[in-house]
């Protein structure tokens, strides 16, 4: 084009234009059909981008719900093996205050506690022991008092035989008296 418009043939000019001019159309049909598969692709990306972007969302989501769920179960779990003991030993005191000295805890605890409850075990196998020690004090103490209360009846009554005996030996010496009085005096008078 450059050469013949500097030539100033105007016939090459517009020959070697129509020319440049085609090759232009045929180059701007390429660029142009280019254009119009990336912005085809282009959506497409963008489509399954919003997909995955969303699946991922998603996704993200149902993990984190999996993870709370999880930590409520944990702290759940926590909570029963750390109470559970307690409610445990807690009814065991109500029993004991309601008089059931025979009881034991046999349920499985915790290591954590395992010494809590073979302390109470113990504790209740001592009060036991103390009680029937106590039971059997008692018991003896009760005999005692049957065998001091039989030796006292039997006392108050030999108490009693004495006293009837002495009055009758005071009256006995009283008549023996008398006689010897009158003896005497018989035998004064005499």
């Amino acid at each position: 084009l450059f050469p013949a418009i500097e030539k100033k043939d105007d016939a090459a000019a517009k020959q070697a234009f129509d020319e440049v001019s085609k090759a232009y159309q045929a180059h701007r049909a390429v660029v142009d059909e280019i254009v119009s598969d990336t912005e085809a692709k282009n959506k497409i990306v963008e489509a399954t981008a919003a997909h995955e972007g969303s699946v991922a969302l998603w996704s993200i989501g149902a993990v984190d719900g999996a993870l709370f769920m999880l930590l409520i179960v944990g702290v759940v779990a926590v909570i029963r093996r750390l109470v559970s003991p307690l409610e445990v030993i807690g009814k065991g005191l109500e029993r004991l205050s309601h008089g059931n000295l025979s009881q034991q805890l046999h349920e499985k605890f915790p290591p954590e506690y395992k010494q809590l409850q073979t302390n109470f075990n113990t504790a209740m196998e001592h009060l036991q022991e103390t009680i029937g020690s106590i039971k059997a004090s008692a018991s003896e103490v009760a005999n005692a008092a049957t065998e001091i209360s039989s030796s006292s009846g039997h006392l108050s009554e030999r108490t009693e035989e004495t006293a009837e005996n002495l009055e009758k030996t005071s009256a006995s010496m009283e008549e023996i008296s008398a006689t010897v009085r009158k003896n005497a005096e018989n035998a004064q008078n005499a």
